[in-house]
């Protein structure tokens, strides 16, 4: 199966009031066309990866968390109690942006055959719902829904009969879900597969990345990813620790579908450490508890599970904050395994974001690529260097770092200090 991004847009939702597009859809340009991913769609390329760049407080993470919001509110708008604690943080510094809609549209592609759906909610109900499939030359409507007025297509069978159990704070496409769509349950799976790593959940995913390791799952490759970044343990120890099956019994029904779809086996790591011995050239092995390592290597061992899991299987891998804990060798290294052909096969897609400059390389990146988020009258904008216009023949990161500061306005920090006589 491939799972590609093609477009998200999104409004009314934290730093952003007006509408952000993020695109993916490649640009006719002929440098680093080895950077795109052909689709099945005559002429529409997709690119591997884009980097979201700006300043702090610019809200390149509001990107990040309002995908993050779509794929839960999907996700969990049957479950009654999850959905309810869902928030949607509108806008707040225009006037009345509170009455508006929050609303969020994605295109997508699953095995070959793209899909436009979206949704718009406003204190607490859904307002509006529909789903196109889009094909070759033009789209067809499987349904559409204003508040609790859904008209649903023909050839969409499976959403017959299904109105009468949507609530109007839950959505149409996931009760259809529920109640076992094909279609349907195929959207929810791509949702699924869309992992967003932040810098508050990334130690959740250590566990996937264990369980790769005990289970030999891609032919041993995470260990050859841990060496490539020069990690210094040399071996991995995965021990699973399970969960006592009577908790069950002291958790809510929701929980526990939680449990059961995350699941609920833990690990104990230990990486092993080569120490030499004070006389002769024999080694002996240290453990190390994982907590005991960096915080880099915490991460970067909790990502690589998810990062090689996107690589085969063809699935979006969005990372906030990439530069956190994380050297910028490594940065580059998880940037240039995503655009590398040879390795990228699947059409995996990657969506990061940073401050750090420094990554922005002729080498590395397309103008279509970098993506500069920005603030104008307290409103995260973003546009890439290519729409900026910046040429084909000019180095990126100098361009870049000209343009961005066109587009904010910095403050001497010094004159904010009274520093007296």
């Amino acid at each position: 199966m491939f799972y590609m991004i093609v477009k998200f847009s999104f409004s009314n939702y934290k730093s952003v009031y007006k509408t952000i597009d993020l695109s993916f859809v490649a640009e006719s340009l002929k440098q680093l066309e080895g950077n795109t991913i052909q689709t099945s769609y005559p002429k529409l390329y997709l690119l591997k990866s884009i980097g979201l760049f700006g300043r702090n407080g610019t809200g390149k993470s509001n990107i990040v968390k309002a995908l993050m919001l779509m794929k839960d509110f999907v996700l969990e708008s049957g479950v009654d109690s999850i959905r309810h604690n869902l928030k949607i943080d509108n806008y707040k510094l225009a006037k009345g942006a509170a009455d508006h809609p929050t609303i969020f549209k994605i295109q997508f592609i699953i095995n070959g055959t793209m899909f436009h759906y979206g949704f718009e909610l406003n204190r607490g109900k859904v307002r509006r719902e529909y789903l196109d499939l889009v094909m070759k030359t033009t789209s067809k409507n499987y349904f559409n829904r204003i508040d609790q007025d859904i008209e649903v297509a023909n050839s969409f069978h499976e959403g017959h009969g299904k109105s009468e159990f949507v609530k109007d704070d839950s959505l149409f496409l996931s009760t259809v879900a529920q109640l076992r769509g094909n279609v349907s349950n195929s959207i929810l799976e791509w949702f699924n597969k869309l992992t967003v790593i932040t810098d508050t959940n990334y130690l959740s995913f250590t566990g996937k990345s264990a369980k790769i390791i005990r289970e030999n799952r891609y032919q041993g490759y995470l260990e050859t990813l841990l060496k490539a970044v020069n990690i210094d343990f040399h071996n991995v120890e995965i021990n699973p620790v399970n969960i006592n099956e009577n908790l069950s019994q002291l958790i809510s029904e929701d929980l526990k579908i939680l449990v059961k779809k995350y699941g609920s086996e833990q690990y104990k790591i230990l990486t092993k450490h080569r120490v030499a011995e004070e006389h002769g050239d024999m080694e002996s092995v240290v453990d190390f508890d994982l907590n005991e390592e960096s915080a880099g290597t915490q991460k970067f061992f909790a990502i690589a599970g998810v990062l090689l899991e996107s690589l085969y299987e063809g699935t979006p891998l969005i990372i906030d904050e990439l530069d956190s804990k994380l050297h910028i060798d490594i940065i580059r290294f998880i940037i240039g395994v995503f655009n590398n052909t040879s390795i990228n096969r699947h059409g995996s897609q990657l969506l990061f974001s940073t401050h750090v400059q420094e990554v922005i390389d002729d080498r590395l990146f397309r103008r279509d690529q970098i993506v500069n988020v920005f603030k104008i009258n307290n409103q995260t904008k973003i546009s890439t260097m290519f729409k900026d216009g910046a040429r084909h023949d000019v180095a990126l990161k100098s361009e870049f770092q000209k343009r961005s500061d066109v587009n904010s306005t910095p403050v001497n920090q010094l004159d904010l200090f009274n520093w007296g006589e």
